[in-house]
């Protein structure tokens, strides 16, 4: 397992971009956790001016078991394509992990098939339904998104 203990990642208290204390770097807020893995979390983030980005956090390489090699090996190929590809916004460090920021829009199904893809299962037909093609919607279809003070992910 990569995760030790708990992550707390803020959440605005209301949609307010001028105000900066949730703010990480002055720059991102993540809005809500949409993926989970053993190794690998995909969020819904904004930046200041309340624009809508998708965010990869990675544990360091260090943290990854050294009996997964090829597990290692496949983060580092991935954080190396997400930065390399023209949808590379930016990245941040919160809490120990390197979070890698793309301006990439996704759909429901598109979620969907990212979270059956990460977790190696058939898609989830539990996940929440969302309206629209965007990252917006992904955000506004999470009922904790922007009400709860604090969002901590579970990770077994």
């Amino acid at each position: 397992m990569c995760h030790t203990g708990t992550v707390n990642l803020y959440a605005p208290q209301n949609q307010s971009f001028g105000l900066t204390e949730n703010l990480i770097r002055e720059k991102y807020r993540i809005q809500s956790l949409r993926v989970a893995d053993e190794c690998l979390d995909v969020y819904v983030v904004t930046d200041r001016d309340g624009r809508y980005f998708g965010a990869q956090a990675f544990p360091t390489v260090a943290e990854m078991p050294r009996e997964r090699e090829g597990l290692r090996n496949a983060r580092r190929r991935r954080m190396k394509r997400i930065v390399r590809s023209s949808n590379f916004a930016g990245d941040f460090e919160h809490e120990g992990r390197r979070f890698l920021v793309s301006g990439v829009r996704r759909n429901d199904k598109e979620w969907a098939d990212l979270h059956a893809q990460v977790s190696g299962r058939i898609r989830d037909e539990n996940m929440p339904r969302l309206a629209g093609n965007s990252m917006e919607s992904a955000c506004t279809g999470m009922s904790h998104c922007g009400s709860a003070p604090t969002i901590i992910p579970k990770h077994n």
